[in-house]
């Protein structure tokens, strides 16, 4: 993350953020009702202030922890916990995701660092490894928003 006129101790820790909840949070508060009349009803979401949301939320982590090092975890449809209870968030199906909810996690995935965890082996080997090397250089890097 580039911090704008932000002084934070620089700090060996790296935050590992599952990001995935930050994400939809930030969706859902941009989300707007229109009232056409005649009881024709829109809605719509702004996407620069779902942006600003989710920026806000990792800064606000990044100054408690002093440390502007992150790593952002953002699920896939192939998600490991699915290995391991195939009825994990089986009764999400119905529900509706944020208007601009893919489009965020996409930006989310394109300008920050993040990880899909797709398999349950792939997560255990990277906490593996990270356990062992304190994370490696070329898994923490700085955020770029």
């Amino acid at each position: 993350m580039k911090f704008y006129g932000t002084s934070l101790k620089t700090a060996e820790t790296t935050l590992l953020i599952d990001a995935d909840l930050y994400l939809y949070r930030a969706c859902a508060a941009a989300e707007q009702e229109q009232d056409w009349g005649d009881d024709v009803w829109s809605l719509w979401a702004d996407l620069k202030i779902a942006k600003d949301i989710f920026r806000n939320n990792i800064l606000d982590f990044c100054a408690k922890f002093e440390t502007d090092q992150v790593l952002l975890t953002i699920s896939d449809r192939e998600n490991f916990r699915k290995d391991i209870y195939p009825a994990y968030k089986s009764n999400r199906k119905k529900t509706r995701k944020p208007v601009g909810y893919k489009a965020l996690v996409q930006w989310a995935r394109d300008t920050t660092t993040t990880l899909l965890f797709l398999r349950w082996k792939q997560m255990m080997s990277w906490v593996s490894l990270a356990a062992h090397q304190a994370v490696t250089p070329s898994l923490s890097a700085t955020i770029k928003i």
